[in-house]
């Protein structure tokens, strides 16, 4: 988060109700525009209109306290300028999660190479970019046979042991 607004934005999340930031920036990105207008695919931009982010945050915060809606418009308006760090690993975790989705879409035997392909030309970070390539390159489903085989011997081995719970 840019310094021009992390003061704002710190002093809403220490106001009556304690709420750390993380989870107010966190929640942009769950709740912010893109995601409440359709968050319309590549594909169908060319057939569909939806109104400007700033513009649906602007309403959506109308009746906020000015301090805390100006909070939310100017973390809208950064991230939609992907000009910040944050704003760009903030757009990569969005093209990072259509990846896994294309991925997922593979593994089942759908041809999503294009959309897997776009996914991964949008990242920003070097990060990013070597999290795609551990993407592709693992199994989908990896992560969760590992888990799955080791359960059992995980559950013997903490049932016994009170602090293990």
């Amino acid at each position: 988060m840019s310094s021009k607004i992390r003061g704002p934005l710190t002093e809403v999340a220490q106001g009556p109700v304690q709420v750390p930031e993380s989870l107010l920036v966190g929640a942009l990105g769950v709740l912010g525009p893109p995601r409440q207008i359709g968050d319309v695919p590549s594909v169908g931009r060319a057939y569909v209109r939806t109104a400007a982010p700033e513009a649906v945050t602007a309403h959506q915060t109308s009746a906020m306290p000015s301090d805390v809606a100006k909070v939310i418009q100017d973390l809208v308006a950064e991230y939609e300028a992907v000009e910040t760090l944050e704003a760009r690993v903030a757009k990569d975790a969005d093209k990072i999660e259509t990846l896994l989705q294309a991925t997922e879409y593979m593994a089942q035997g759908h041809p999503a190479e294009p959309w897997q392909e776009t996914s991964i030309a949008a990242l920003r970070t070097e990060p990013a970019k070597h999290l795609a390539q551990a993407i592709i390159n693992g199994a989908p489903n990896g992560w969760w046979s590992a888990f799955a085989a080791s359960y059992h011997e995980l559950r013997a081995a903490t049932r016994g042991d009170a602090s293990q719970r």
